[in-house]
């Protein structure tokens, strides 16, 4: 979907989808259409001395200045090389359920970020679907991906990647579970 022009929405939502390799940003409307967007290669596993801080206000710090609206993000930045650490919630489990588990951090600019104000980072959970016994299956952005396209209950949805990821949709949108393979990095072994 193509942006319009950030004049002609009143924005209501900085969406972040951070990656371990990259940094992407949405500015949202109350319906959810893309006002803008921004990306970087500031991923999670770039990030020297545990500076986010400073790689998201790089890319996306006007808006936070400027609309103050909420700021929510998923993906690795909530993974232990992330800012914050956040539990997985087990599958299935829907919106609901990740709302519920949202771990808030403040955001707190440079002194040298002139006019920056700090603000709240909400930072959505992973999923995990398996068990002690048999070992547990992880995902960290890809939950919040598939709620947004919206499929119907029993749809599956094959996201690819290094890690491609195959989860079932369940009734009442939660999503009933998911495996991931190891792909990309299967390929580049055999390569």
């Amino acid at each position: 979907m193509a942006p319009s022009s950030p004049n002609s929405s009143n924005p209501m939502l900085i969406g972040i989808d951070w990656g371990s390799s990259n940094l992407r940003a949405a500015l949202l409307d109350a319906q959810g259409t893309l006002i803008d967007r921004r990306e970087s290669a500031a991923g999670v596993f770039t990030i020297k001395d545990g500076d986010f801080s400073t790689a998201l206000l790089s890319l996306c710090g006007d808006w936070v200045a400027q609309y103050r609206v909420p700021v929510l993000a998923c993906g690795m930045i909530g993974s232990k090389q992330g800012i914050v650490e956040v539990p997985y919630v087990a599958c299935p489990a829907g919106v609901h359920d990740l709302a519920r588990q949202l771990v808030r951090i403040e955001v707190l600019p440079k002194p040298e970020s002139t006019g920056m104000r700090a603000f709240d980072l909400f930072i959505v959970p992973g999923l995990k679907t398996g068990s002690h016994a048999n070992g547990w299956d992880v995902i960290r952005g890809e939950e919040t991906q598939l709620f947004g396209v919206q499929l119907a209950p029993d749809s599956l949805a094959i996201l690819p990647g290094n890690h491609s990821k195959w989860m079932t949709q369940g009734h009442g949108a939660a999503i009933a579970n998911f495996q991931t393979y190891m792909t990309g990095e299967l390929f580049e072994l055999l390569r």
